[in-house]
């Protein structure tokens, strides 16, 4: 998928560069994005570890999107210096454990995150932009599993998880072939733990914990702006 992004904004900046006549434009702006997340996952057996399974198996789906709304204002031609609020779904990894007390059990975890980016973009007269994004995520990571208990079957129980403020950053580069659109490739991370013991996380009773697992985000993005034409 990472390719297939890549190859894609490749192909929009060599076919639509020749027509583009942009310059940055102040103005409200709303936009949206799709990609692939590369969550810091849980070492496999101090998952099997903490629910007395003989093993276990790990598997991301790191199939990521948001949302985001901001505003721009035009230092001149060339730059941009905005903020912007947003929303983003960082994917999820699950932990398959084989035998011992509770084999046949599933483990989720995935992590969700509401932002507040300041961003400053350079715009080419072409349409080629240049763009840096940094501020804060509030992350939350939920961990959920179905636990297989002898004589009982599969049990449904919610194991909890944890939420922070986290700092976040963002690097990309983007097309725009009017002043209103910009389709964009960007790279964010999200500064979290990087502890891969899952028992800091799950095991009840347990204070003080830990901040979501680290993750970046590899998006392709399409975003409108209000501004003038």
């Amino acid at each position: 998928m990472k390719k297939i992004m890549i190859t894609s904004l490749i192909t929009v900046f060599m076919s639509g560069a020749a027509f583009a006549d942009v310059s940055a434009q102040s103005g409200f702006f709303v936009g949206g994005n799709i990609g692939w997340s590369n969550p810091t996952t849980w070492n496999d057996s101090s998952v099997a570890q903490a629910y007395l399974a003989n093993s276990a198996t790990s598997s991301v789906n790191g199939l990521s999107g948001g949302v985001s709304v901001g505003y721009n204002f035009a230092v001149n031609p060339s730059v941009l210096v905005g903020a912007e609020l947003g929303y983003m779904y960082l994917g999820s990894t699950s932990y398959d454990l084989q035998g011992g007390f509770t084999g046949g059990t599933n483990l989720s975890s995935s992590e969700d995150a509401f932002q507040f980016l300041f961003t400053t973009t350079y715009v080419m007269p072409n349409g080629f932009n240049v763009f840096a994004k940094a501020g804060a995520a509030e992350v939350t990571q939920t961990n959920f599993n179905n636990v297989n208990i002898p004589g009982f079957g599969s049990q449904p129980f919610f194991s909890g998880g944890t939420s922070a403020v986290l700092p976040a950053a963002a690097i990309g580069m983007g097309y725009m072939p009017n002043n209103h659109l910009n389709i964009t490739l960007q790279y964010e991370q999200f500064f979290g733990n990087n502890n891969s013991n899952v028992q800091n996380y799950v095991v009840p009773g347990l204070t003080n914990s830990p901040n979501p697992q680290s993750v970046g985000v590899l998006s392709l993005g399409l975003s409108y702006s209000f501004g003038q034409s």
